[in-house]
């Protein structure tokens, strides 16, 4: 792709490991503007900015010749968020209108509201106007947006913890497993029984709230740390490896068996050995559809 075909080029920016800004790079005005939601331009931004400056810098010489100048790098004016959990809808924000060559001054409430007005776009898969929320307010907004699908709410970055959720708790196989009958037998230090709990409130409920869950997990996961962000795949490999210790069956459906056979370099000797996984990664390169 020759990103020097387009007017402008948004890149989202993660910055630490719970904050995310973005980066537009505009080809016609030859500048980098960069956005930030919670924070004033500082370490981190500058070694953003002198990054992305390097990598165009190459890519326009392997793409186009020589650059004929820098790009120029600014420090945007920003809309300011008014908690520690919306700067993805911020970006977000930022980015469509952006994209529309629109003014990035909107009021945080407003942008705040996004959150669910995109919810709402991603169920019905088209956009709405800005103005779609204006005049509700935060609880109709969620009572208005939850009501066709149950939610999972972010408990301070555990988005990643959400997403996996949502996905296992529409998994057939999955829910047999902490719906069984030997949930309510186990006793001691248990994950079973919780997600058991937290799916009898996902059904019942517009939004789950997994506090308990969380508590249970910082517990049980040692690397957890309340207010960081997770990869979503590492949640899903622990969570079905912990269910697997308490019900084997958990194991003998997600778990898949590899036969490799290795050869050495030197001698030629030959080796089979079985791998055990509950992720098996596919290439989607030449994909152009799910069919595909």
């Amino acid at each position: 792709v020759n990103l020097f075909e387009f007017k402008i080029v948004l890149v989202p920016i993660h910055v630490g490991a719970c904050h995310w800004a973005l980066c537009a790079i505009d080809n016609q005005s030859r500048t980098i503007s960069y956005y930030d939601s919670l924070s004033s331009a500082g370490d981190s931004s500058n070694r953003d900015m002198d990054a992305l400056q390097t990598f165009i810098e190459a890519e326009y010489t392997q793409r186009v010749g020589e650059i004929p100048e820098k790009y120029k790098t600014s420090y945007a004016k920003t809309p300011r968020q008014e908690n520690f959990s919306d700067c993805g809808v911020f970006v977000c924000f930022l980015g469509r209108r952006l994209a529309r060559g629109e003014t990035c001054e909107a009021p945080a409430r407003l942008i705040s509201k996004m959150r669910y007005q995109m919810s709402r776009e991603l169920l019905a898969s088209k956009l709405f106007p800005e103005d779609f929320l204006k005049d509700k307010t935060m609880a109709e907004c969620l009572v208005y947006t939850t009501s066709a699908k149950c939610g999972i709410q972010n408990l301070n970055n555990t988005c990643f913890m959400s997403s996996t959720l949502q996905l296992l708790f529409h998994c057939e196989p999955f829910l047999k497993i902490i719906r069984g009958p030997q949930v309510p037998n186990i006793k001691g230090e248990s994950i079973l029984g919780e997600l058991n709990d937290a799916y009898d409130n996902y059904i019942n409920s517009n939004v789950l709230v997994p506090s308990k869950l969380v508590e249970v997990l910082s517990g049980l996961l040692p690397r957890y740390e309340r207010g960081q962000q997770y990869d979503a795949e590492e949640f899903l490999n622990f969570l079905l490896q912990r269910v697997s210790k308490e019900v084997r069956e958990c194991a003998q459906t997600f778990q898949s068996s590899m036969n490799i056979q290795l050869t050495c370099l030197e001698c030629k000797a030959k080796v089979d050995v079985i791998e055990h996984s509950v992720m098996l990664p596919l290439s989607i390169n030449k994909c152009r559809s799910v069919q595909d």
